[in-house]
């Protein structure tokens, strides 16, 4: 993937991370998880592990997303500061 191809993608991950109905909806799924962990019964080990598992899940999902996200700053500030030098079209589509 090019480094262009990464901003874009970085912009489209913006994008999520921005979405309050992405952002309501994670946060209802690992609220109604969490519930469904305290209301478990303590010797229902596999089931309460596995509700854990999903929050972690759906952490990760925003730690993912927040990743691209940086990883495009990174690049946009490179291409930026190549900018000042011929060949900073031809850094772009590397």
């Amino acid at each position: 993937m090019t480094d262009l191809e990464q901003i874009h993608r970085a912009a489209h991950a913006q994008a999520l991370k921005d979405n309050p109905v992405l952002a309501e909806a994670l946060d209802a799924w690992k609220t109604d998880l969490m519930k469904a962990w305290e209301q478990s019964p303590a010797r229902d080990a596999e089931g309460r592990e596995k509700l854990y598992l999903m929050v972690h899940a759906a952490e990760k999902f925003k730690t993912y997303v927040e990743a691209m996200v940086d990883s495009g700053k990174l690049l946009t500030k490179e291409a930026i500061a190549s900018s000042s030098s011929p060949g900073w079209l031809n850094w772009l589509k590397r």
